[in-house]
């Protein structure tokens, strides 16, 4: 009986061993893995939710988070899975963040009544960590946005200054110049 009653200790000791060495363990991977996790409501929230709420915004940020975290950690074999995953949710944010921005200035294609400066105003600056986010993890729609927006503008300011030449041209035709 007692030497039954000492080999229960000692797997009791054993077990109390492991279970620290698993308390450390945790410790010390419980902010990795909080860091590098992805939750199921920020993957909805990129997929889902509308790319010019503010929600959409915050998502983008703490996805960039994750994905620095992701890619700063040590290499192990779970971590390609991860990769992978978050590789495949930064590039869906980003071609939503590009399709937003192409179709916020769209209408300025179409017709010099729109302003310019209250789009930049109202749409764009406010919108700017969707943009720094396409510059550091998607530079190439970064660069689309970018032209995209160059156009745009080059195409709205020549409209408007040839329509600004006309009606100089119709005031010079009503009012002959006085020598």
């Amino acid at each position: 009986m007692s030497g039954h009653i000492s080999d229960l200790q000692g797997r009791s000791r054993l077990l109390d061993g492991r279970l620290l060495g698993r308390r450390s363990v945790e410790q010390s991977l419980g902010p990795l893995v909080d860091a590098i996790a992805i939750p199921p409501a920020l993957i909805d929230l990129i997929f889902d939710a509308d790319p010019t709420s503010d929600a959409f915004c915050t998502a983008v940020i703490e996805l960039e988070a994750r994905l620095t975290a992701i890619r700063s950690g040590p290499r192990v074999a779970a971590r390609a899975s991860l990769d992978g995953a978050a590789e495949k949710l930064r590039i869906r944010a980003a071609e939503r963040i590009r399709t937003m921005f192409v179709e916020a200035l769209t209408p300025l294609r179409t017709s010099i009544a729109h302003d310019l400066y209250a789009l930049q105003q109202s749409v764009l600056r406010p919108r700017r960590p969707l943009y720094v986010f396409l510059q550091r993890l998607a530079p190439r729609q970064a660069h689309e946005v970018q032209k995209f927006y160059v156009s745009t503008a080059k195409w709205y300011f020549e409209t408007g200054f040839r329509r600004y030449v006309r009606a100089l041209e119709r005031i010079r035709v009503r009012r002959p110049l006085l020598h």
